[in-house]
């Protein structure tokens, strides 16, 4: 699909921050964490540190959405001996991953035409291959994990995905984005519909056409991460503790422990250059309650909070703000197909839940500024509240008779995207800092799995893979990850 561009666009760009990303002490409430976190009936039992610590670990992972949880299980799964140390400010899900759309929409989320101009062919084509694989990986990986798919609350939608376009200009260009990928024998399997079809389809109006995807997926989406930690986990008890009672854990969660510096203690520039995991445990994650956590690397897996640490990507990560609702349960004459929505280059979306209601979000487009360099997701923007409540009776008269019978809003939240210029995830090592820096402001031994530009449901598991087999020192897997998601040449 034409992703909506950040301004400006290009791979290097430093976009508008004005400065450090901050997390908000008292987000909205989010509908993703209204439900209890059970497994079978069971609380869920997790190995977190529950006070401030001394503690050693091979890997220290900043971040416990799906992308920081994803690492955890990778490394676990991947190798026997690992230990692993995941830190979050919140908690599992805290973030962007308990706080968007619940959907793993197998796309690219930009514009096919522009990355082949930017990124040239081959480097398209390995970005074409990991973004099919990638959703197959984590949909597999739900399916066939016993009991994730009841944990997450995991359905395909009946009818696919529908990419809906309110304009003749969008049709047009949405058709060529199309043409230049099944040109080149890339999502062949979409389907288009001409304006006349997707309204009676839909039971819409003012709608100028669409693409429909056959497969797209819905889950809970907070428990999507619960549900990787959980199997981290299990992993890393070598699977001596059944159930839900964990033991004897190569994995330790510090919740509430909003990491505040990352310290080079490495006495011997010979510790610099060790590859993978040979090297000392020179580096050290402080946090905001006082843990202490030394490690042999560290990974920023904190999305659009990576600059707060990392103040090299000021303006080439950046926080964008996203706003999402849950409405009432739908009476029978209002309920809406079995299918997700995208509609005006994806800046509105929505999804039916199995109870009837919809979840619901976007319209940043509406603001100045499209809430970019926002990191505010304790407040909602009014305008945007407004514009959200206004649209399905806009759309679809037939079933919400004006504003008075519109869907009832139970909840809204905001979400704070991580974006990089390109759309494009940084995965991998990241770049040193020149000799004469000194060591410390080394950035040996630190990497960075972030910036998934609203993406990160479907694109963040096989990502967190490659990475976690580049630390590993093991060749790439089911889902390679292609080289222009590495931090170098990009920073």
């Amino acid at each position: 699909m034409v992703a909506a561009p950040l301004r400006p666009p290009g791979g290097a760009t430093r976009l508008a921050q004005t400065r450090a990303p901050r997390l908000a002490p008292a987000p909205t409430p989010s509908f993703w964490h209204t439900r209890g976190l059970l497994q079978h009936g069971q609380p869920v039992v997790l190995p977190r540190v529950e006070a401030p610590k001394q503690h050693t670990a091979d890997v220290a992972i900043i971040g416990s959405g799906i992308a920081g949880t994803s690492l955890a299980y990778h490394l676990s799964r991947l190798d026997p001996d690992v230990t692993v140390a995941l830190v979050d400010g919140r908690h599992i899900a805290g973030g962007a991953t308990g706080r968007n759309g619940g959907l793993l929409w197998p796309c690219l989320n930009a514009s096919f035409k522009k990355m082949l101009a930017t990124k040239g062919v081959a480097s398209s084509s390995e970005i074409m291959r990991f973004e099919e694989q990638a959703s197959t990986a984590a949909a597999d990986f739900i399916e066939q994990t016993p009991g994730m798919r009841e944990l997450v609350e995991f359905a395909w939608l009946k009818e696919g995905g529908l990419y809906l376009f309110e304009s003749e200009e969008e049709a047009y260009d949405e058709l060529q984005e199309l043409k230049a990928m099944t040109d080149r024998g890339w999502s062949t399997d979409l389907e288009v519909w001409g304006a006349a079809e997707t309204n009676k389809r839909l039971g819409s109006v003012g709608y100028h056409g669409a693409i429909r995807y056959p497969k797209v997926g819905k889950v809970w989406a907070a428990r999507w991460a619960l549900g990787v930690a959980l199997q981290a986990a299990k992993a890393a008890a070598n699977g001596a503790c059944g159930g839900v009672g964990l033991c004897g854990s190569r994995l330790a969660i510090f919740e509430g422990a909003k990491a505040t510096a990352v310290d080079d203690v490495r006495p011997s520039a010979a510790d610099y250059t060790a590859a993978g995991l040979n090297r000392p445990h020179g580096l050290k994650v402080h946090t905001s309650r006082g843990d202490v956590i030394s490690a042999r690397a560290v990974v920023h897996c904190t999305n659009a909070y990576s600059s707060a640490l990392l103040p090299e990507l000021r303006g080439l990560l950046i926080p964008v703000r996203n706003h999402v609702a849950a409405t009432a349960p739908l009476h029978a004459s209002q309920a809406m197909l079995d299918i997700a929505v995208y509609a005006r280059r994806g800046y509105v979306y929505w999804s039916p839940r199995p109870d009837g209601r919809l979840v619901f979000g976007g319209f940043r487009d509406e603001v100045p500024g499209m809430e970019e360099g926002n990191d505010d997701d304790a407040n909602l923007d009014q305008h945007i509240r407004s514009r959200l409540h206004e649209y399905l009776p806009a759309h679809f008269p037939s079933r919400f008779d004006g504003a008075a019978c519109g869907p009832h809003f139970e909840m809204e939240w905001a979400g704070i995207l991580g974006f990089t210029a390109d759309r494009f995830p940084l995965v991998g090592a990241l770049p040193a800092a020149p000799p004469s820096a000194g060591p410390s402001c080394s950035r040996a031994g630190q990497f960075i799995c972030a910036g998934f530009s609203g993406h990160g449901m479907t694109r963040a598991f096989s990502s967190a893979e490659g990475l976690a087999r580049q630390l590993l020192q093991l060749p790439g897997g089911r889902a390679p990850l292609p080289l222009a998601f590495q931090p170098h040449g990009r920073m």
